[in-house]
């Protein structure tokens, strides 16, 4: 065993590297703080060797979805492009889901495989939004759901949808770890946010899902920012559809600053 600070510190070694080179990422991240590694707890421990998910750009483990990295979220689109950050909590809990991208499920085309409730929920919602009202085909198990999956993300992207979660990796599905990671990235994070808040352009739209998203967001004490908030998509008892679709609500605070709401269904097609 080794302390999980250890291989966090081995994982992440220069994780900078990973940003898009020729994109505003890398001067955006310029000042940015280091990861807590510090503040991970000594007693925390993991198995020499064990898989830390999302991988390292290039040296993504075998069970991985395609593409995936710790910087996923960031290819694709420059700070300069971003109109709403969505904040979820953690990457899944299972290497083949987690791409880097907070909500999207990178899972393979596989019969009897299901899809991740988190973007099963926001498929149900953004296709309601949009008067459909069904899943669609990025939540059915047919052929060709995977590049569905990554075309509908890539398309929001296009639009200006930045998807990043509190924590970027995860190692073991159990609450030492996942505080661990938390309070790992919290200075990056936290730097993240307060960039887009104090930006000098139309402002940026903030969907904090889940209670850990809105709490780390909390923890800045940003003023005049415009954040919506609302249950994580896998909350129980069917929370997450009560009340106004939390799409529609950053639709209409886009709207308010002049900005073009998003088309958030249906999903782009491969191909199309």
């Amino acid at each position: 065993m080794v302390a999980l600070r250890t291989r966090m510190r081995a994982h992440l070694w220069k994780w900078w590297e990973d940003l898009p080179p020729d994109s505003g990422w890398p001067a955006f991240f310029a000042d940015c703080p280091r990861p807590a590694f510090h503040n991970i707890p000594a007693d925390v421990t993991i198995e020499n060797g064990a898989p830390v998910w999302p991988g390292r750009l290039g040296a993504q483990h075998h069970d991985a979805p395609e593409g995936s990295h710790i910087c996923r979220a960031f290819e694709g689109l420059g700070p300069e492009d971003v109109r709403v950050v969505v904040l979820g909590q953690d990457p899944y809990p299972a290497i083949e889901n987690a791409t880097g991208r907070a909500f999207e499920d990178g899972i393979r085309d596989a019969a009897g495989k299901a899809l991740r409730p988190a973007l099963r929920n926001l498929g149900k919602s953004a296709s309601t939004l949009a008067g459909g009202g069904q899943e669609g085909p990025i939540c059915s198990p047919r052929p060709g759901r995977a590049a569905a999956i990554r075309a509908h993300f890539d398309s929001l992207r296009d639009r200006g949808v930045l998807f990043v979660n509190a924590s970027w990796t995860f190692t073991m599905p159990d609450d030492a770890h996942k505080t661990a990671h938390r309070t790992l990235w919290q200075p990056v994070t936290s730097y993240l946010l307060s960039q887009f808040a104090g930006a000098a352009r139309p402002p940026v739209i903030f969907l904090l899902l889940g209670k850990d998203a809105q709490a780390v967001f909390d923890q800045l004490g940003l003023k005049g920012v415009r954040d919506i908030r609302h249950v994580h998509p896998t909350s129980r008892g069917a929370r997450f559809f009560r009340g106004e679709t939390p799409l529609g609500r950053v639709n209409d605070a886009l709207q308010e600053v002049g900005e073009e709401p998003i088309n958030w269904w249906p999903p782009a097609e491969p191909g199309a």
